[in-house]
């Protein structure tokens, strides 16, 4: 058995946040062709019962049998919902349809405030795009959160290029003038402005 599959058969048996990084720093590309499909029913069987650690890693493993399997779950649950979100979420990052960014965004506009953190986080690790764009404009419009204003006004950056991720702690110090415009925007003219500022400093970069 490779280290890969032992990692993996070590962490799943964990609960909580170990387990949740163990599904994602597995490094499934090291599975050996006979371990894949072993990895792949044991996070379908748990899936299939809405353990949403292993949506997560059927994303992770990104395996046809795990697109199949994400794609009859999304049809099993009701949206908006917190598993209806991960299912979305794990869909994208295999096959990277913008649909799927869609349904993320669109639980950005649910009333439950945990829910909307989740979505917001998980959009803002999806690839930059016009609907991560207007998504998160469209929150900085109406958003009490400041949590969810924050993360944002960071996926605005990110697609503008100014920072290179959510994780981008660096750019996110450099341009914390930035972060603190948009989030304190009190109206549309406001928000304007300050996405005005940002595209000057992304211009910058480019020169």
């Amino acid at each position: 058995m490779t280290r890969a599959f032992d990692r993996f058969v070590k962490v799943y048996k964990l609960c909580g946040k170990e387990k949740i990084d163990g599904v994602y720093l597995t490094d499934y590309a090291s599975l050996s062709p006979a371990e894949v499909p072993i990895v792949e029913n044991m996070l379908i069987n748990d899936a299939l019962k809405l353990d949403t650690i292993a949506i997560l890693g059927l994303g992770e493993i990104k395996s046809k049998g795990a697109e199949t399997a994400l794609r009859y779950l999304l049809s099993q649950v009701t949206a908006p919902s917190y598993v209806y979100l991960v299912i979305v979420e794990a869909l994208y990052k295999i096959t990277h349809e913008t649909c799927y960014q869609k349904a993320i965004a669109e639980n950005m506009q649910v009333i439950d405030n945990s829910l909307r953190r989740q979505a917001a986080i998980a959009l803002e690790n999806t690839i930059p795009s016009h609907i991560t764009l207007s998504a998160f404009v469209e929150v900085l419009k109406t958003e009490q959160d400041p949590v969810i204003e924050t993360i944002a006004a960071k996926g605005i950056l990110i697609y503008f290029g100014l920072m290179k991720s959510s994780n981008d702690h660096y750019n996110f110090d450099k341009y914390l003038h930035l972060i603190r415009l948009l989030c304190d925007s009190v109206d549309e003219k406001s928000l304007d402005v300050a996405i005005s500022e940002v595209e000057k400093e992304a211009a910058k970069l480019k020169g």
